[in-house]
C-alpha cells in the first residue's frame, strides 16, 4: 500500500489503480502516443510497459507501471522522472 501511496502523491489523478496492486495505470495526454512516452522514459533509464500490450479492445493512452521491482527509493526516483515526461493534461 505504501508504493501505491507514493506513486498516487506523485503522479496524482492520472495515474489509477488499487491500493493493493503491484503496479497501476498512468494515463497520457490523448495526442501523446505510447511508444513515444516509453522512449522519453527509457531515454531517462524508466522502463514501462506499453498499455496496448494489456488492452482487449480500444483504449486510451497509457502505460503500465510495475511497483513491485526495486528499492523505494529507486522507485520514487522514477516515478518524479515520470512525473517530468509526461506533460499534465
Amino acid at each position: 500500500a505504501a508504493r501505491n501511496r507514493l506513486t498516487q502523491s506523485i503522479l496524482g489523478p492520472r495515474c489509477e489503480g488499487g491500493l493493493h496492486n503491484l503496479h497501476r495505470w498512468l494515463h497520457l495526454p490523448p495526442e501523446m502516443e505510447e511508444d513515444t512516452f516509453m522512449r522519453r522514459a527509457m531515454e531517462q533509464n524508466v522502463a514501462v510497459a506499453a498499455g496496448a500490450g494489456f488492452a482487449v479492445s480500444d483504449h486510451r493512452p497509457a502505460v503500465r507501471l510495475c511497483l513491485g521491482a526495486g528499492g523505494r527509493r529507486d522507485l520514487e526516483r522514477a516515478l518524479r522522472t515520470l512525473a517530468k515526461v509526461v506533460p499534465a493534461s
